[in-house]
């Protein structure tokens, strides 16, 4: 409650501060732009990609010149009581490769299902929801908890610790995996090509179909 008010980027500067005195941090109060993102990426190694999942007009420049740049972009994202991960190293598979965001004209709900159809290519969570009617995907209603935000910080910043310490296997796409703690189960994925794999484009179909929407403007 001692927080309620503030600005969330300074809570956490000084939480970072409190653990870490002689951190460096500088932090953008008006949040990353499309005019900012050449300053947000300078000096940068790694991307953690902690975006929510319908910054997709930002998501998709920003990670393309991080890869021109040569960083590595980590991404992870809450799926229910889980997480699914994804990293992408500058010298193998682009995400935009990956994730097929390269095609004119895409709608934002095409770029929506894209960019779940390829970070969580097995939906293992949708087993579980107990009310799938108050779903709704392109208005910000998603299943996702609490156990799923803190796996995804805790999932990400593992993958970072090994990339900076070059220690431990790293998995790049097209691999990645997905971790569920409700269904006990961890599911590694491997998609060639990305969402341009022949399982991927049928897995998007069918999300379109589901959600009655356009893929192209």
């Amino acid at each position: 409650m001692s927080v309620v008010g503030l600005e969330k980027i300074e809570v956490l500067k000084k939480i970072a501060l409190d653990i870490n005195p002689e951190a460096q941090i500088e932090i953008f109060t008006k949040g990353i732009n499309q005019e900012n993102i050449d300053e947000f990426l300078s000096g940068v190694d790694i991307v953690c990609d902690g975006m929510d999942l319908y910054a997709s007009d930002l998501r998709t420049p920003l990670y393309e010149k991080a890869h021109r740049k040569g960083q590595f972009v980590i991404s992870a994202g809450p799926f229910g009581m889980g997480t699914s991960v994804m990293a992408f190293h500058p010298n193998k598979m682009s995400f935009n490769d990956y994730f097929d965001l390269n095609k004119d004209a895409l709608t934002v709900e095409a770029k929506i299902i894209r960019f779940l159809a390829g970070m969580s290519p097995k939906l293992m969570h949708k087993k579980y929801v107990a009310y799938p009617e108050a779903v709704d995907l392109f208005n910000g209603r998603l299943p996702s908890l609490h156990t799923g935000c803190y796996a995804a910080s805790a999932a990400l910043s593992s993958v970072v610790l090994k990339i900076v310490l070059n220690r431990g296997k790293v998995l790049y796409a097209p691999y990645g995996y997905q971790i569920d703690f409700y269904l006990n189960k961890y599911r590694k994925f491997w998609r060639p090509f990305g969402n341009r794999n022949f399982l991927q484009k049928l897995l998007i179909k069918a999300l379109h179909h589901k959600f009655e929407v356009k893929e192209l403007c």
